[in-house]
């Protein structure tokens, strides 16, 4: 028997995030959050600000002129959106990684994370209710929890998960709740939580499966691009599309079905180019 406090310890196993990222973290809480102290914070990292000039001069950072210089690229695409890419460089080497005990192949929950974070992206210019700026990051972090947890689950845990299943009804997150007491979710929120994301940001991770939790713009946000990831067939793995049913989330947000499908399609259509531009 495995318990959280067992799984949580091996969050250190996980490399910890740059000093860059954690203090975009903090900043990008504030919605009138300073410019000038993200500017600062980002100029000294090299790789940072090289990452962040190649998505401000792509289409999917609305480029519309080439720019240089590190504040016009904060200016173009704002705080919280500076924040995911700087995250996304940070796990991506991670969540390349294969993860059998999830039924993912090299890669794919890669591309799931970027996935949902594009969909967190798109999302915000659709819904009719404003959307956390964290979100971005929610939604690039909400299965990091499978990295840690992955770890501890032998074939025994995997066996009973599948039980219960496909012999009692259960959702692939209910059933990790009744054999181990807890969800990649949960482990998942505390990963954010050892990073210092921010309370906002462990609640939406943490929440993306329980459609019974406290209403929220981001956990819905992260609910939603989770499903809009697997809808376009990125990271199914052994839960595949197991989820519960969720309608509260996307009309809290004002989402109909059309703009749904819109969301899936626009998601389709750029994740090759981000994809690309991390490789």
């Amino acid at each position: 028997m495995i318990t959280l406090n067992q799984v949580v310890q091996d969050i250190d196993l996980l490399d910890p995030l740059p000093a860059a990222a954690a203090k975009l973290a903090k900043i990008a809480r504030d919605w009138e959050a300073d410019i000038n102290e993200a500017v600062t914070i980002i100029r000294y990292d090299q790789g940072l600000t090289a990452n962040i000039l190649r998505y401000a001069n792509s289409p999917m950072g609305g480029a519309r002129y080439r720019i240089a210089q590190v504040r016009d690229a904060v200016v173009r695409l704002g705080i919280p959106k500076v924040l995911e890419i700087a995250v996304t460089a940070h796990v991506r080497s991670q969540m390349m990684q294969a993860l059998p005990q999830y039924g993912y192949g090299k890669e794919e929950l890669w591309r799931h994370s970027v996935a949902a974070a594009m969909a967190a992206d798109i999302l915000t210019s659709m819904a009719t209710t404003r959307v956390p700026p964290v979100a971005f990051t929610a939604a690039l972090l909400h299965d990091i929890g499978k990295l840690v947890l992955a770890r501890h689950l032998d074939s025994p845990h995997l066996k009973a998960i599948a039980h219960l299943i496909g012999n009692h009804g259960l959702t692939y997150s209910q059933a990790e709740q009744e054999i181990l007491g807890f969800t990649h979710a949960t482990v998942g929120a505390r990963v954010t939580e050892v990073w210092n994301m921010g309370e906002e940001i462990a609640r939406a991770v943490g929440a993306h499966h329980d459609v019974d939790a406290e209403a929220g713009a981001a956990s819905d946000a992260v609910r939603i691009c989770n499903l809009v990831a697997k809808t376009i067939g990125c990271g199914l793995g052994n839960e595949g599309m197991n989820l519960a049913g969720d309608t509260g989330a996307t009309e809290r947000l004002g989402l109909g079905r059309e703009d749904f499908e819109a969301l899936c399609a626009e998601v389709q259509t750029f994740l090759p180019e981000i994809e690309a531009m991390y490789k």
